[in-house]
């Protein structure tokens, strides 16, 4: 009767897991553009939240008292803190799907390819290369891979957030240290350096997008 009862209890574990994957969202893998540009857009996100904080105290780990009822412990720097890093972090994802749009492009014979860019008010609206709203599935894809991304790396952004203070600025040169080097989300410096030109392009208002040099699908 046990040996019964544990079988069942296993296979109710079984149905209920795969019922619920099957009620969450499915994203598609994203293509070499969609990794590259995504990394590159996530990383923009973070240096506006580094840029955006506020002064906070230090982090007081002082939680245990000695016998002379005198608290013990260290007070950590706010900026050096895992506290701060976790909360810079926190709103990067959902301020990417809110900001950001999908460029479409062709390269021939009908091929269709895209690529993230910001959407700004009242730029790049012409046509030519202005991001569109993105798709349902497309905002699961990109969400899924930016928090995955910032999971997979979470010690690199960590290391990274500690080296700025509040009020300061990442450095020009992460964005390309992380994407390429860190997190490998660009296949190469020059698909990086390829596709920042064309995000800038677009909030530009220049429209061109040039061909990427590697095959890919859709996002």
């Amino acid at each position: 009767a046990a040996a019964t009862t544990t079988t069942m209890a296993a296979v109710v574990a079984v149905v209920a897991a795969a019922t619920m994957s099957l009620s969450l969202p499915t994203a598609a893998a994203l293509t070499a553009e969609g990794r590259c540009t995504a990394c590159q857009a996530m990383i923009s996100e973070l240096r506006s939240a580094v840029e955006a904080e506020l002064p906070r105290m230090d982090v007081d780990l002082r939680h245990k008292l000695n016998p002379q009822g005198e608290r013990v412990g260290k007070t950590v720097d706010w900026h050096l803190s895992e506290l701060r890093a976790m909360e810079v972090t926190e709103g990067v994802c959902s301020a990417v799907t809110k900001r950001y749009g999908v460029v479409d492009m062709s390269r021939g014979e009908g091929e269709r390819r895209h690529y993230f860019a910001r959407r700004e008010k009242g730029k790049g609206k012409s046509g030519g290369g202005a991001p569109r709203a993105m798709t349902k599935s497309e905002a699961t894809s990109l969400r899924v891979y930016c928090d995955g991304l910032i999971e997979e790396e979470e010690e690199s952004l960590h290391a990274l957030l500690k080296t700025v203070r509040e009020g300061e600025s990442l450095a020009t040169h992460v964005d390309q240290m992380f994407c390429v080097d860190m997190a490998s989300a660009c296949d190469s410096a020059a698909q990086f350096t390829q596709y920042s030109e064309s995000m800038r392009r677009v909030l530009g208002g220049g429209g061109g997008v040039p061909s990427p040099s590697s095959p890919s699908s859709s996002c």
